[in-house]
């Protein structure tokens, strides 16, 4: 589990989010996510995403992970999430798997 969740804060890390190396080490191709708009976004539209992105002072905070055995090799990381802006306003708080 330690390992999944180094890898997920990873993501939050606006260098590596601009190192598409980096993305397609972290994210599988087939990789979609529902954000909380209830969109679909899959691997392209995250890469697009991610390159488009400009640095900000507001950061992502995660806590509570949950790590769900689906399969021998399948994990699923159930966790919690927030922004944080540089004067510490939190916002944005969703639950993620």
């Amino acid at each position: 589990m330690d390992t999944l969740i180094e890898q997920e804060v990873e993501l939050n890390q606006y260098e590596i989010r601009q190192s598409k190396t980096d993305i397609e080490r972290l994210i599988h191709p087939s990789f979609v996510e529902v954000g909380k708009s209830g969109t679909s976004y899959d691997f392209d539209s995250i890469i697009d995403m991610m390159e488009g992105e400009e640095l900000s002072s507001t950061r992502i905070h995660s806590q509570r992970y949950e790590c769900i055995q689906l399969e021998p090799s399948v994990q699923l990381l159930r966790y919690e999430s927030a922004l944080v802006s540089e004067f510490g306003k939190v916002s944005d708080f969703a639950k993620r798997c």
